[in-house]
């Protein structure tokens, strides 16, 4: 599985946050900017991530006065998965989607597959922002 370059740009973006509320005890907003300058992602592509991660509710946004933005965590930000992450900027987590259903690759080894990608999936969901950080 190669992950979209969107999904390594939301990854940073999580991280970045939690990493910034460690650092200063607090979870409060954070400008969109600095996110911006420490990620290094594109405002663009900042931008349309960030709009898909609210619509999954995994974070929020306010633009204040003179249209500075504040990045926002959901109540549950320290228990999101990178399952969760991956899931909200992927199409599917499936490792071995591009094996054709109907060749024989499938009926041979489907179901082995099947159970890697279960166990996959069950890595990623516990990997929280929480783990990841050691908070």
């Amino acid at each position: 599985m190669q992950l979209k370059r969107d999904t390594d740009y939301a990854l940073r973006i999580m991280l970045s946050m939690a990493e910034h509320f460690k650092e200063t005890g607090k979870q409060t907003g954070i400008l969109s900017s600095y996110i911006i300058a420490k990620t290094g992602i594109p405002i663009v592509t900042f931008n349309r991530i960030v709009k898909r991660m609210e619509e999954h509710k995994l974070l929020y946004k306010i633009t204040g006065p003179g249209g500075i933005t504040w990045l926002y965590s959901r109540k549950d930000f320290w228990d999101q998965s990178l399952l969760s992450i991956v899931k909200t900027i992927e199409d599917g987590t499936d490792i071995f989607g591009v094996f054709d259903r109907n060749y024989y690759t499938e009926e041979i080894y489907g179901r082995i597959v099947t159970e890697v990608q279960s166990v996959l999936d069950q890595v990623m969901s516990e990997m929280t922002i929480k783990v990841l950080l050691g908070k």
